[in-house]
């Protein structure tokens, strides 16, 4: 199966620690389902996403759009920021816990959230499953953090690595 992901509409905040946190987007879904279809593969079989709204609605927009079934997978989510969710970075970087988890993210997870490869290891889960499927495409809404957990499994580079790499919003990436 080929598989490709997209990253949700830029939101309307800035400069909160959101994770698995709502918060509105810049555009309506409509008009970030039409930017998307613009660009998507002709033969799409499958229409996935995070059940976050900001990956949700303009999947369910889509949905309507190209007259698929939408499936929700949690593993599709961004990373779990625990009690860090919702609160503004300034106030964030005052805390202890905040530079501890931020010098050893890969082992160490916020207060009540998830390591990095604990997101690595569940958005792996869901692509394993999707390889094992039917012929076909399918596309994926979902956030940065599981995109670069796929981008290094599918590239065989480190978390790291992917970590600094850029994940641009509505447009379609194919996995490698």
């Amino acid at each position: 199966m080929r598989i490709w992901l997209v990253r949700h509409a830029p939101v309307a905040v800035k400069g909160l620690c959101y994770g698995q946190h709502d918060v509105p987007c810049t555009m309506p879904p409509a008009a970030a389902a039409e930017e998307v279809a613009a660009r998507l593969p002709l033969d799409l079989r499958e229409l996935w996403c995070s059940p976050w709204a900001r990956a949700r609605a303009v999947a369910e927009a889509l949905s309507r759009r190209v007259h698929l079934p939408l499936l929700v997978d949690a593993r599709l989510s961004e990373l779990h920021m625990g009690e860090f969710e919702g609160r503004p970075f300034l106030e964030l970087e005052r805390e202890p816990a905040f530079s501890t988890w931020m010098r050893n993210w890969r082992t160490a997870s916020p207060p009540g959230g998830e390591t990095v490869t604990q997101l690595a290891a569940r958005v792996t889960s869901w692509k394993r499953e999707r390889d094992e499927s039917r012929e076909g495409t399918l596309l994926a809404f979902t956030h940065a953090g599981p995109i670069r957990a796929l981008r290094a499994q599918a590239r065989g580079i480190s978390l790291e690595d992917a970590l600094t790499s850029p994940v641009e919003h509505l447009v379609p990436e194919e996995l490698d």
